[in-house]
């Protein structure tokens, strides 16, 4: 083949090459620039989603529970021994009484729905501060109730252990209360160590 051919075809060679990377330079700029705009676009949205959660939370926090505590008339409030008395009001009135200490997320919503509605649940589950008001056979069955629930470490809730860590209860304070629920169960007419099935 002659020399002038192949230097024809090795000036196309090059032409084709330069062709070819002048393409991709130009598919790689133009990548690249809809990935920016893509990016801007992603951006943009996140930011109005981000918005719209911060305007939610300040509004929620407009609608607050009432977390006033209802007064507390001692004839009917719960009376027994001091030490029994320590360890429910340590791991259990603020669920299960009138005597309900806040702590300072109160005022934070949602967590503050959910708190409302663990106490007003539990008051009306079983209300210390409410005692002598509580009829016998309800107070017998919620008694039997709070047993099996403390004994299989449902009581005091897991959530509510996450911010009070001083509410758990350990053996002794474990047994002290088996013993005043065994002891209120017997005054009930009811039978003590006697744990039975409730769905809960």
């Amino acid at each position: 083949m002659p020399l002038e051919k192949w230097k024809g075809l090795l000036i196309l060679a090059k032409f084709d090459l330069f062709l070819i990377k002048a393409s991709l330079s130009r598919f790689v700029t133009l990548n690249l620039y809809a990935s920016g705009k893509t990016l801007n676009r992603w951006v943009k949205k996140m930011k109005l989603v981000m918005y719209f959660v911060i305007g939610i939370a300040i509004v929620i926090q407009f609608i607050q529970p009432d977390f006033k505590n209802p007064a507390v008339d001692e004839k009917v409030a719960l009376n027994s021994d001091p030490h029994v008395m320590s360890v429910l009001k340590t791991s259990c009135y603020d669920c299960h009484s009138s005597e309900t200490k806040y702590p300072w997320y109160q005022n934070v919503a949602p967590v503050s729905w959910v708190m409302s509605d663990h106490i007003v649940r539990g008051r009306k589950a079983l209300d210390f501060s409410n005692w002598a008001n509580i009829d016998a056979k309800v107070k017998l069955e919620r008694l039997e109730r709070a047993k099996q629930m403390v004994n299989n470490e449902m009581m005091p809730k897991h959530e509510y252990l996450l911010m009070h860590k001083n509410a758990v209860l350990n053996a002794k304070e474990k047994q002290t209360l088996e013993q005043f629920f065994d002891s209120q169960i017997k005054e009930l007419g009811g039978t003590p160590n006697t744990l039975k099935a409730f769905n809960i």
